[in-house]
């Protein structure tokens, strides 16, 4: 029964997918993209096999810095704060970034980034959530140990 529930709600979330809205990374759905956000330069990374060209992901700079990129259903929108840091990222799925799963960067006293936040709400309070620490530091601010897989599953 739950197996052909889940397969009911696959088959309807596929159905109820927007065609128009995707991000076949092809020239039209690129350049009616590119229209639709501000950045300085783009670089487009492609792949050939058998003569054919194929684009497979798309990067988008403002001030030297990324803030969107996609390559296949992916989207991903970079947000900086006043000094440059990288404070937020929204991953997504083609063009609606509205149902994003937002990562909040939690930095320490002395700017190292020590941990993150993934959550659905766009506008967590990262100062006051309980962020699990994964990157530890020495009194030189040099990355000493760092927690690269982390799971609830017992």
């Amino acid at each position: 029964m739950q197996k052909s529930y889940l397969l009911l709600i696959l088959i309807l979330t596929t159905i109820s997918c927007n065609q128009d809205q995707s991000i076949l990374l092809n020239p039209e759905s690129v350049n009616h993209y590119k229209d639709k956000i501000e950045y300085d330069y783009s670089i487009e990374k492609k792949v050939s096999y058998d003569d054919n060209v194929r684009l497979i992901e798309l990067e988008f700079y403002k001030e030297e810095k990324l803030i969107e990129e996609m390559w296949g259903e992916f989207h991903a929108q970079y947000f900086y704060n006043t000094e440059g840091q990288l404070i937020k990222i929204n991953h997504c799925r083609f063009h609606n970034c509205n149902a994003g799963i937002w990562e909040f960067i939690k930095y320490d006293e002395n700017k190292n980034p020590i941990g993150s936040l993934r959550t659905l709400d766009s506008l967590a309070d990262i100062d006051t959530a309980n962020v699990l620490q994964n990157r530890f530091y020495d009194s030189q601010n040099r990355l000493i140990k760092e927690l690269i897989r982390n799971s609830n599953i017992l």
